[in-house]
């Protein structure tokens, strides 16, 4: 069974007015829900007591956001299970109707494009196999040297990787929901004019590095300080 917790996610504990508006509408749509607003902060604590100090090495290793909300949602839905949410979708409608049920257990959004799968809403139970698969790649991937997609490194080409290894039986359990029938309930990627188009994912990622561990110790050591 899917939990009743909604999962986002924002580097940052203060939110964009834009954002904050949408975030306040996911609370108000899923009265009864558990919701949890997930931060650069959180989510290292949270990373580090579930799954110790070399997955909290590839978190902090990430340095677009964008990366490190990537890795918190496969973290946060293996564990806990639930339905992640970005932080840039506006719910319309509860999002009860839109959750598989048995045999089913995990549902994804799937894009306009013939057989892409898209990541910004997924819905699972605890232990979910296509989310440990999908976590233990995006571990791996991290660690690589070479690494230079953002996508395909945790974000969408990750899960259409994954999934072609999937063999029919386990595709058979995941429900993909189309971008029409989702579209009732929410809306992805709207213009909130909170992040200049230079901040986003894809061209952040074509300035520098998208993965530093020689960044992560000085993070570390800056969290451990207490507040002046």
């Amino acid at each position: 069974m899917i939990p009743r917790v909604i999962h986002q996610f924002w580097h940052a504990p203060d939110l964009p007015p834009g954002i904050a508006d949408y975030v306040a509408r996911w609370r108000k749509h899923h009265p009864g829900w558990q919701h949890i607003l997930w931060n650069d902060g959180s989510a290292t604590d949270y990373i580090r007591s579930q799954f110790g100090s070399e997955a909290v090495r590839c978190f902090l290793a990430c340095t677009i956001p964008a990366m490190r909300s990537d890795v918190l949602r496969l973290a946060a839905l293996l564990i806990q299970g639930g339905v992640y949410a970005d932080a840039d979708g506006r719910s319309f409608l509860p999002m009860l109707p839109l959750l598989p049920v048995e045999p089913q257990t995990m549902t994804l959004l799937k894009g306009t494009k013939e057989g892409q799968l898209l990541n910004g809403f997924i819905a699972a139970a605890p232990a979910d196999p296509f989310i440990q698969r999908l976590w233990e790649r995006a571990l791996f991937n991290i660690r690589q040297p070479d690494t230079d997609s953002v996508s395909f490194a945790s974000g969408p080409g990750l899960f259409r990787t994954v999934w072609r290894d999937l063999t029919p039986e386990e595709q058979s359990r995941v429900r993909i929901v189309s971008w029409l029938e989702m579209r009732p309930y929410v809306k992805f990627k709207l213009h909130t004019n909170e992040l200049p188009a230079e901040e986003h994912w894809s061209v952040r990622s074509l300035e520098g590095p998208i993965i530093d561990f020689g960044r992560v110790d000085t993070l570390l050591e800056a969290a451990q300080q207490p507040p002046e």
